[in-house]
């Protein structure tokens, strides 16, 4: 067993990464609930809305916001619960999924935050600011999940004690079997294993399952002499 085998994950970085989870949980479903809750036309005009050229623009935006904030944050949501179970079980690669989606974000963060400081004018360009210090968080939190995800033993392989070997195969239980005195002559159709009476292609085939009849050597079959009366 190596070094890395016998390290064990930091009980605090388990600690801080599981609240971390449960925290962006609990966010996410309240995120999801106050969007629906001010989806309400009354509500919606408060805080603004869509006034493109059209109303056929306005309804596509505003569809368009509707499906993206929802499925990430329905995103989030699931990545979220996949890093609880990974630190709670000891999954390791159940944390896979929070740090692509997260480095994702952090990517897409940080290109907003591009942008504002590019297209604002003045002292709007400190808004650029409020994705940069997000990134900054998640970069931390990130590298804390993953330092988790390295310290986590590999999953063990599991060892089937009970290796039998294939060959020779016995007959199944509604074969019948030809033994003793009751049983006939060597070369009648009934003897041997066979499924049904008088079957003497299963009973062909449970031969050439177990039988070494035909050495691997040989490559074509030995020559048969057939003498004239």
């Amino acid at each position: 067993m190596n070094g890395h085998d016998q390290r064990m994950p930091s009980q605090g970085r388990r600690s801080l990464v599981l609240c971390v989870g449960i925290l962006s949980i609990a966010l996410s479903l309240a995120g999801l609930v106050t969007y629906a809750v001010v989806q309400v036309p009354s509500l919606r005009s408060l805080y603004g809305e869509y006034h493109l050229e059209n109303h056929y623009l306005n309804s596509l935006a505003y569809f368009t916001e509707l499906i993206l904030i929802v499925t990430l944050t329905a995103l989030g949501l699931l990545v979220n619960s996949l890093l609880v179970f990974g630190v709670h079980k000891n999954r390791r690669w159940y944390l896979v999924h929070w740090m692509i989606y997260h480095g994702l974000a952090m990517i897409g963060l940080f290109t907003t935050s591009i942008l504002v400081f590019l297209i604002q004018t003045h002292l709007f360009k400190l808004i650029g600011l409020a994705p940069l210090a997000v990134v900054v968080m998640l970069a931390l939190i990130w590298i804390q999940v993953y330092k988790l995800f390295d310290e986590m033993p590999p999953p063990s392989p599991k060892i089937d004690a009970d290796l039998s070997p294939p060959f020779p195969h016995l007959p199944p239980p509604f074969m019948i079997e030809g033994a003793g005195n009751e049983a006939l002559e060597a070369d009648s159709v009934t003897s041997d294993y066979e499924f049904y009476p008088v079957d003497p292609i299963s009973r062909g085939m449970f031969k050439k399952l177990n039988s070494n009849a035909w050495p691997q050597c040989q490559t074509h079959p030995p020559h048969i002499s057939f003498s004239h009366p």
